[in-house]
């Protein structure tokens, strides 16, 4: 008996994927993403300072640091949450620059490239 012959008749292997099945057509499950509040948005006083300074501002208060990070912060959040509308419609699992320019449009503030 030759080597050929030994391995056609050993019997078929069995399936070994115990989970779900790719049927073509099924639906796939999907959970939705949820904004958990354990992020950190915390922009530094210097990053503070130099978008300040981009928009013409000369000398900024002490006071005015943690009133932008607050304002900053609800402005970031709504945004992303809108972006991440998007993302879940387009069936993605990865926010585009579209996604955040249509959300900026959304929004009533559209970007011009």
């Amino acid at each position: 008996m030759s080597h050929e012959e030994e391995m056609s008749s050993e019997p078929p292997k069995e399936d070994t994927n115990k989970g779900l099945k790719q049927v073509t057509g099924a639906a796939k499950r999907r959970r939705p993403l949820r904004l958990s509040g354990n992020y950190k948005l915390n922009p530094t006083k210097s990053a503070i300072k130099r978008v300040a300074r981009r928009g013409g501002v000369k000398r900024i208060s002490a006071f005015t640091y943690e009133e932008t990070r607050g304002v900053l912060r609800v402005y970031l959040e709504n945004l992303i949450r809108d972006a991440i509308q998007y993302m879940e419609c387009g069936k993605r699992k990865t926010v585009t620059v579209t996604d955040v320019e249509n959300a900026l449009r959304f929004q009533g503030k559209p970007m011009y490239r």
